[in-house]
């Protein structure tokens, strides 16, 4: 029956993508109201938006990375030294969630922007600041990627937001 039930799901889910197929004809509606002009400022300010945000994410997601290595490592160590079993966050002894609070963002840019005590939607501010800073080609500097897979997100950032801007130069 569960699998049954699933297929069911995933035909649903295909008849509700077949809505993206009415976008275009809503785009056409919404020109006609506001002029070309209008829409396609629109357009631009909101892909716009979309590549800041998926490069604040990948940004995001690379530090995320390298604290669950150094956390899955530390609670590998402690788990093996202290229990006979594996359990999980919330049965963990106090100590190591301050540990895991305090030190699990050492070598990431959420340590180096001191964001390890703030919480998820001032990381996520931060990396929106620095995705945009990278794009628009300003790139401040005070958020710094901190190891490899931060560096690597920051230079695909960097070849899009030279990219983009070379686009809009040209055309």
């Amino acid at each position: 029956r569960l699998a049954k039930f699933t297929r069911i799901l995933r035909v649903l889910r295909v008849i509700k993508l077949l809505r993206i197929l009415k976008v275009p004809a809503l785009l056409r509606r919404i020109e006609g109201v506001t002029g070309r002009g209008a829409l396609r400022s629109f357009l631009i300010l909101g892909g716009a938006i979309l590549i800041c945000h998926l490069a604040a994410c990948g940004f995001f997601f690379a530090a995320q990375l390298k604290m669950q290595d150094q956390f899955s490592a530390y609670v590998q160590a402690e788990v093996d030294a202290r229990f006979p079993e594996p359990w999980g966050y919330e049965n963990m002894p106090e100590e190591m969630k301050e540990h895991y609070r305090e030190v699990s963002w050492e070598g990431t840019w959420v340590y180096g922007a001191d964001l390890q005590a703030r919480g998820t939607v001032s990381r996520y501010i931060t990396a929106l600041y620095w995705s945009m800073s990278t794009l628009t080609t300003v790139g401040y500097g005070d958020v710094t990627p901190a190891n490899n897979a931060e560096k690597i997100v920051s230079m695909v950032a960097m070849v899009l937001g030279v990219t983009i801007f070379a686009y809009f130069m040209g055309s």
